[in-house]
């Protein structure tokens, strides 16, 4: 006898209803239309939706993600990079750090060894991007450290030898480039992707050992690493990638004690797309899966790090590289997590402070930067990509392209931003609450195959059942898949928004908690007699928004129009690429939620309203704002609750500034251009001349 589903009991506190109860795991989602939160206000966060959605454990077609298979061991080659402990070979932990002329680098290097439970299993490699004659070297002023602040005592096996000067400094690998040669946080950290995946070919990396990628302006708490992997473990998925906006340094003893963390699930448009509107999650029980990955903080198992590089085509970005890393992640199999607790911390007010923080942009090159928003826009299909639909299918085939586990149609409607169209949701909502895992197929050699491919970056390995690029059971699918991608138009179909609401489409995706819509997923290639048919990653057919739409040979209806988007991104080659303040510490020790305007290029407020414009030129991290609550705005904005409110992005650059500001700077020059004038003029006429007091 068939069980009959059950719903789950979840609960929605809205705005008025004040916030939930202390210790209630619970989800932001939002104040009002502008974030796409319908219903806004909380909702709970329950796990057992991830598996299960809105019937959790009693669902049919229960599947929660894919754990380590028995026998899939570590892998290395290099003896000296094997620990053994109690007869079990260990885990290293791999950091990549993308260092910009920071001083707060060694200082960095110093909390991470010296706080760590086993600072002997730590590999740190620095992108270290100085002026040799200028900066302090990050290895030289760690050793520096060591001797002046002590080793600290924190070690499980009190790994810090008092025979060594320096300890464990031959685990820490500086790669140098000059600062004038910097081209960008991207850049950066595709270069330390690129040193991994040689370690990785030198046997030095692993798979399964673990990767982490953060700035070089951090702290963390004691025992950071051993919490880190106890955190990674409690997601229960061996495709797991935590990854946010971490925390200031401020924040580390959480000091409202209502256990927050910043949720990433939102993105706005610009160049590019952009993380946007960081949103807050409480006492959570455990990581929750969410759709936008985080430069400032990513950690991982290596086979993650090694299958989806950090693109090293792209320099000059800022905007662009956070959501095409996350889209390339998921359909490698990945799923990006929120961190539950935090144990690394941003050192935001002293990293901002530092005035060459944003001086890698003197590089910046017009064209390079046209180039690489090229290159992702193809990747993630968003007008301004490459329009040829071959030429694109090669490039997101390619080694710094898509995965083949899922597909980009499953993206977006995961994700639920409306990608082709350069909107942020397909129906009006965001999908910052609970979601549901997106099932695919492991790689038939394991989670530790790291995929090939030549020297022109083209893969090598034939398409297998399991891929989204498999076409057949006869041939390579080669031909089959071209022809399919000449068929397709750049452009897809206007989502069908009522058939939404109205849930009138059976197979259509509703992530609203109350809603009793399902998606009851098949991922599987079709089948048309002997023929498989591969199920499109391209397409977008937004007529069936909550459904993997399969391309079906000889269908009648055109799987595209040629329609305009919604939204034009925009094309500014010639600007430099803007880091934002990504959320704001309010002073109540509450973690502020960024609201941006979505088509202009900033935001029009009074001056009274906002006590200090926030300066936006920064590199490779966030603004989280001065201490305590200089950017605090007044009780005239809208707000979630006394733990939310709003903090502005304002771009750099004079044509960025509000139409009164650019008007008062005008008059202002005129008026100091007009005073030089007559201080000349009158100067020549009364030289000679005395005057008393």
């Amino acid at each position: 006898m068939t069980t009959r589903p059950v719903e789950l009991s979840i609960k929605h506190w809205s705005l008025g209803d004040g916030d939930p109860p202390l210790g209630t795991p619970a989800l932001f989602l939002g104040k009002d239309k502008k974030t796409y939160g319908e219903n806004t206000g909380w909702v709970e966060f329950v796990p057992e939706y991830e598996c299960g959605g809105i019937y959790g454990k009693s669902a049919p077609d229960y599947q929660c993600p894919h754990l380590l298979r028995e026998g899939e061991d570590l892998g290395k080659k290099d003896p000296q990079d094997v620990i053994v402990q109690d007869g079990k070979e260990e885990r290293l932990l791999h950091i990549s750090v993308a260092s910009y002329r920071d001083p707060l680098c060694p200082k960095t290097l110093y909390n991470f060894f010296t706080k760590a439970a086993y600072p002997e299993n730590l590999r740190v490699n620095v992108l270290q991007q100085n002026d040799p004659e200028v900066d302090i070297d990050c290895l030289e002023g760690y050793c520096e450290l060591i001797k002046k602040e002590g080793r600290g005592n924190h070690s499980v096996r009190d790994s810090f030898a008092d025979d060594e000067e320096c300890p464990h400094s031959d685990q820490i690998f500086i790669h140098n480039v000059h600062a004038k040669d910097a081209k960008g946080p991207t850049f950066a950290r595709g270069l330390l992707s690129s040193d991994t995946e040689q370690f990785y070919f030198d046997g030095k990396v692993s798979p399964q050992d673990h990767c982490m990628s953060t700035d070089s302006h951090m702290d963390a708490k004691v025992h950071w690493d051993k919490k880190s992997i106890d955190m990674w473990n409690s997601a229960g998925n061996e495709y797991a990638v935590l990854s946010s906006y971490v925390n200031d340094v401020e924040r580390m003893g959480d000091i409202n004690k209502r256990e927050e963390v910043p949720h990433l699930c939102m993105i706005t448009y610009t160049t590019n797309v952009r993380t946007h509107a960081t949103k807050c999650a409480r006492a959570l029980p455990r990581p929750k899966i969410t759709t936008v990955w985080g430069a400032g903080l990513s950690f991982s198992k290596c086979h993650a790090e090694l299958k989806a590089q950090v693109d090293p085509h792209t320099p000059h970005i800022f905007d662009g590289e956070e959501f095409n890393r996350a889209a390339r992640f998921w359909t490698n199999g990945y799923d990006i997590y929120t961190p539950h607790r935090s144990y690394i911390y941003h050192n935001y007010h002293e990293s901002q402070s530092n005035p060459v923080i944003h001086t890698w942009s003197r590089s910046f090159d017009a064209n390079e930067k046209k180039q690489s928003d090229y290159r992702l826009k193809t990747m993630i299909g968003i007008p301004g990509g490459e329009k040829d639909v071959v030429k694109a299918t090669e490039m997101k085939r390619s080694k710094y392209g898509l995965g083949d586990r899922r597909s980009l149609n499953q993206l977006i409607t995961f994700t639920g931003f409306d990608l082709p169209h350069g909107k942020i949701s397909i129906n009006g909502e965001n999908h910052c609450g609970n979601l549901r895992w997106v099932p695919f197929t492991e790689h038939q050699n394991g989670v530790n195959y790291i995929p090939k491919f030549d020297s022109n970056e083209n893969p090598t390995d034939e398409p297998k059942e399991g891929s989204v690029w498999y076409a057949g059971t006869s041939s390579n699918g080669k031909k089959t898949n071209e022809e399919q991608m000449k068929r397709l138009a750049p452009t897809p179909k206007p989502v069908d928004v009522e058939s939404i609401h109205d849930n009138k489409d059976p197979e259509a995706i509703n992530l609203d908690t109350k809603s009793k819509a399902e998606v009851h997923r098949d991922f599987e290639p079709l089948t048309t007699g002997k023929e498989k048919i591969i199920p499109d990653p391209l397409k977008y057919n937004g007529n069936k928004v909550g459904s993997v739409d399969e391309v079906v040979k000889n269908e009648a209806e055109p799987v595209y129009d040629n329609v305009e988007p919604r939204v034009d991104i925009k094309e500014e080659a010639n600007t430099i690429p803007d880091p934002y303040a990504k959320f704001s510490d309010n002073g109540d020790g509450s973690i502020g939620e960024t609201m941006e305007n979505k088509v202009k290029d900033s935001v029009n407020i009074k001056p009274e309203r906002l006590p200090e414009k926030i300066s936006s030129k920064i590199a490779d991290s966030v603004n989280l704002g001065k201490k305590k609550s200089i950017y605090k705005l007044t009780r005239n904005n809208l707000r979630a609750d006394k733990g939310l409110m709003e903090n502005l992005r304002v771009e750099h650059g004079f044509s960025h500034l509000p139409f009164h500001v650019r008007a008062g700077v005008i008059l202002l020059c005129v008026f100091l251009f007009a005073t030089l004038i007559f201080n000349v003029l009158y100067g020549k006429s009364n030289k000679g001349k005395k005057y008393k007091r």
